[in-house]
């Protein structure tokens, strides 16, 4: 799904911003509280990118630009999970929510974002401050204050107006708390006069207050039985669960009301409207259906009848329609629709993700049987102590995963090309914690080898054998073709002469400030050429051809890239507990970083540019799958 978005958005020039757009729901992922993660403000905020660049593309076609329109959805949309989630949660108190609420407000009465009091001073003696998230709050007001720059640009002289019906807006959602028309009115109405003042520069009333109560109804109707369990106690949840009536308003008489309103008199008995209108009717219906079988259904439009007679004609209508096909007319409802499709095969993903998880398991601890040496001196003991040090074996589960699935092979078959890899990995890490390197004392929640040893000349000896022994275990593969084998070891050879040039290049860049290319080159050289040796090695063991192999070579240049972005991400995004090693490193050791370099948010960008273009490289490559999941989980692993 991703990668046919990215294709679209090359197609229509607008790949910056959607790499901009990756980046940015990442870090909204990152930082979203679990109290919120439940919450329909992700699909609502897609929801409504999507409306802007219909609206977009309708009223300017050729002449569309979707680069503008996705960070304009993004930043308008974003109130959904940042705002309407966060006030609809429990995560804030009274006292917090009534903060949060009037830095909203102030907000949009001056024009610049107001941050609350997030701690309790002498400066700030406002109890209702204490407790507030910060780290949340401050992600929240960062982006907020991003979007009201955007917007003020893009709406040039017509700011204040729209500030205007901001307030109004905010007003409304929290009148949604008290009298329930009023709420509702307000609510629905001035959302769609602000999304228009958004993507038209100007403010029109004009029949939002009937389609959008109208809308609201609808979607109230159909979510009477989600709605319930949560508490949102709509009209049709009152009359429906409690058989009462807020101010004595029938919510279905209003609902049909409203839509003979609608076609007559706002607008004028037009055909395809009509249609479309009393379509969208019987789809909500349609869909009632679906979820509560027919005799609940029956029953379901028995109370919503009861005690109006004049519904009756109406019922029988829609009854008689209900066999009629499905027809989608309605293009937020087909994109929402798609959506939720597309939630559900991520469902069916994530079961695969699943399996894959508990195969990924099974290779991890063959693995582990696979690593350890035949501790008979000290020095293999030492070696072992690195070796059991646990770990993911991302290495080597890739090419596990790579021999099995692409080139038929069984584990035995490959295990010999795993101990190899790690190994060779093994010793490159013993190397890189020593003092004189990265001075790292912790690698993956046990102290390092050096100071498990109290000796950094030890640990230096114990990599250096461990790299020979690689070598001793790479010459034994005697069950691949002679002209293979040799031709794999030369690669072997010359790729781990490359990755020592990676580590030198890194040591001579600590407390300098590089480049992006300079960054990009030792990557490439520690980090993506180890993985490509994961691949490419049981490729040239196989004969593989040469296309098959630049494919691979590709995957393993942004994956390793990625990889490398993804680490200097994690350095300031986790601690030392999920980690397993110290927090801040790259800090201290004052190294250059993707993310010193970038900032946040631009290193998640270029994380997200080069995944994109890790999984297109390997697209045509037979039975791929568990390559690109891979891929996945590099961008999402937490340490």
């Amino acid at each position: 799904m991703m990668l046919q978005g990215l294709r679209w958005a090359k197609k229509h020039q607008a790949e910056r911003a959607f790499i901009w757009l990756s980046a940015k729901i990442y870090r909204l992922k990152q930082e979203l509280p679990e109290a919120l993660a439940a919450h329909q403000g992700m699909r609502k905020l897609l929801k409504v990118i999507a409306g802007v660049l219909m609206n977009e593309w309708q009223s300017k076609g050729a002449l569309a630009d979707f680069e503008q329109s996705i960070r304009l959805g993004y930043y308008y949309g974003l109130t959904y999970p940042l705002i309407d989630d966060l006030q609809d949660s429990q995560l804030l108190t009274a006292d917090q929510q009534r903060c949060f609420n009037l830095a909203l407000e102030h907000s949009i009465l001056q024009g610049v974002v107001h941050r609350p009091a997030l701690e309790k001073t002498d400066l700030a003696p406002d109890p209702c401050s204490a407790g507030i998230q910060t780290r949340w709050l401050n992600y929240v007001f960062d982006e907020l204050a991003e979007a009201f720059s955007f917007i003020q640009q893009q709406q040039s002289g017509h700011f204040e107006a729209f500030l205007d019906q901001a307030y109004i807006f905010l007003k409304s959602q929290q009148a949604d708390a008290g009298p329930v028309w009023l709420g509702m009115i307000n609510k629905s109405s001035r959302s769609r006069i602000l999304a228009d003042a958004l993507v038209s520069n100007r403010v029109t009333l004009g029949n939002y207050q009937y389609f959008g109560l109208f809308n609201q109804l609808h979607d109230d109707l159909k979510d009477v039985d989600l709605d319930y369990p949560e508490g949102n106690i709509t009209p049709f949840v009152a009359l429906i669960h409690q058989n009462s009536l807020y101010d004595g308003v029938h919510p279905y008489r209003l609902y049909w009301a409203l839509l003979h309103h609608l076609i007559y008199r706002c607008y004028r008995n037009e055909p395809q409207t009509k249609s479309l209108l009393i379509k969208r009717c019987i789809n909500s219906h349609k869909s009632l259906l679906e979820t509560l079988g027919k005799a609940g259904f029956s029953e379901r439009m028995g109370r919503l009848t009861q005690g109006c007679p004049e519904l009756q004609p109406i019922q029988q209508a829609v009854l008689s329609a209900l066999d009629l096909p499905l027809e989608m007319g309605w293009l937020d409802k087909l994109f929402s629709t798609q959506l939720q499709q597309q939630l559900q095969e991520k469902q069916s993903e994530q079961k695969d993700a699943g399996a894959l998880t508990q195969r990924i398991k099974a290779i991890q601890a063959e693995i582990r049987k696979q690593l350890p040496l035949s501790a008979g001196n000290p020095l293999e003991e030492a070696a072992n102590y690195s070796l059991s040090a646990g770990g993911k074996y991302f290495r080597g589960v890739l090419c596990v995963l790579y021999g099995q699935d692409c080139l038929n092979l069984t584990f035995d078959e490959i295990a010999p090309v795993v101990r190899f890899i790690e190994y060779m990995h093994t010793a490159s890490l013993i190397l890189d914690d020593k003092p004189s390197q990265d001075n790292s004392d912790l690698r993956r929640g046990k102290p390092t080898l050096h100071q498990h040893l109290k000796s950094e000349a030890k640990a230096e000896i114990s990599a250096v054998n461990l790299i020979l022994k690689a070598v001793e275990t790479h010459a034994g593969m005697g069950r691949f073709k002679a002209e293979h084998l040799l031709k794999s070891l030369e690669y072997a050879s010359q790729l781990s002469q490359k990755i020592c040039h990676g580590q030198w290049l890194d040591l001579e860049a600590q407390g300098k400030s590089l480049t992006i290319e300079a960054l990009e080159e030792i990557s490439l050289k520690k980090t993506a050429y180890a993985i490509e040796s994961a691949l490419v090695l049981p490729a040239l063991l196989t004969g593989q051809p040469e296309q098959h192999i630049a494919c691979l070579q590709q995957y393993a240049y942004h994956l390793g890239i990625a990889f490398q972005i993804k680490d200097d991400l994690l350095d300031v995004e986790s601690d030392e507990a999920t980690l397993g090693k110290p927090a801040q490193l790259d800090a201290r050791n004052q190294a250059s970083t993707f993310v010193r370099c970038l900032g946040r948010q631009g290193a998640t960008e270029h994380l997200y540019r080069h995944y994109y273009r890790a999984i297109e490289a390997i697209s045509d490559i037979d039975n791929s799958q568990a390559l690109t999941q891979m891929a996945t989980w590099l961008l999402e692993r937490r340490s």
